[in-house]
């Protein structure tokens, strides 16, 4: 789905970024309700070439603590992270394997919700806590 008028009006106005047609078109893309969201694979993947061209996904999330909690590992976490954000994709752990797998292609995510934001670089390891 795509953005308000006003909204696009004002992203272009405030940040000058240009707007895609597509979400494979999309250097960014924000997303406002996650849980309705098309795959991640909608989204660029970049190149062999060029991984760094594909699309960073910004989702809003309820919080960080009603969801399904998933067990983060990989770069950048010492041991293991958890966190539980509300209002995720669906089938989001499933999608974030084949993301994995695609390696050094695939999407990024930065998870935001009213009291911070969690990074998930598409080298993050993602599990539910009951696998």
């Amino acid at each position: 789905m795509q953005a308000a008028p006003a909204i696009k009006a004002w992203l272009g106005f405030h940040s000058g970024a240009p707007l895609a047609n597509t979400p494979a078109d999309a250097h960014f893309a924000l997303v406002a309700a996650p849980a309705e969201m098309m795959a991640l694979d909608g989204f660029s993947q970049g190149t062999q070439e060029y991984p760094d061209r594909s699309t960073t996904l910004v989702l809003q999330v309820g919080d960080f603590t009603s969801g399904t909690p998933l067990l983060l590992e990989g770069p950048g976490i010492e041991t293991t992270a958890t966190i539980a954000p509300a209002r995720m994709p669906r089938h989001f752990v499933e999608q974030w394997k084949q993301n994995s797998q695609r390696f050094p292609r695939g999407v990024d995510l930065i998870l935001a919700g009213p009291n911070g934001i969690a990074c998930l670089p598409r080298t993050t390891r993602v599990k539910t806590m009951e696998a």
